[in-house]
């Protein structure tokens, strides 16, 4: 830092930019393209398998097969709130704030889902696509009945 207090001014302001600059593509810019990504893939199976599954019912033969991932998603659902850039984005994304989330989770709509497939519930009836014709009877019929499975190590 001695080295830099001794250039011109200008140069200072530059190179302290740059640098901060970088600091905020790390920190921030770089974290929302992560968070942005990940949902995109949840979304993707979303269309791809999940609805799919759900249309077919909870005793399905796949049902075990898409457990994990539901619980995976999950998770990842959780952290992405509890970090503030990911709970501004997802608050974004789904037109609402923070507290009417909160609302939605702690209504009586989801008491019968476990606390482990709770998020992903939310996000499968935030974003379906309603020409899938999953409605959200079936989304949270389904969600009840998935039993708690132990992610593998």
């Amino acid at each position: 830092m001695d080295i830099i207090k001794k250039l011109p001014t200008e140069l200072q302001t530059d190179i302290l930019v740059l640098y901060w600059m970088d600091i905020f593509k790390e920190n921030v810019i770089n974290e929302l393209k992560y968070f942005k990504t990940t949902i995109n893939k949840i979304y993707i199976y979303m269309c791809q398998h999940g609805v799919h599954n759900i249309n077919q019912g909870p005793k399905n033969l796949t049902m075990s097969h898409h457990i994990l991932y539901f619980r995976e998603q999950n998770d990842f659902l959780i952290k992405f709130i509890e970090n503030k850039v990911g709970n501004h984005l997802l608050c974004y994304l789904l037109g609402m704030t923070r507290k009417t989330i909160d609302l939605y989770l702690q209504s009586n709509l989801f008491d019968h889902i476990q606390k482990e497939y709770r998020y992903i519930a939310l996000f499968y009836l935030m974003f379906s696509p309603i020409e899938t014709g999953c409605n959200g009877y079936s989304i949270l019929h389904y969600f009840k009945t998935i039993p708690i499975k132990n992610k593998p190590k």
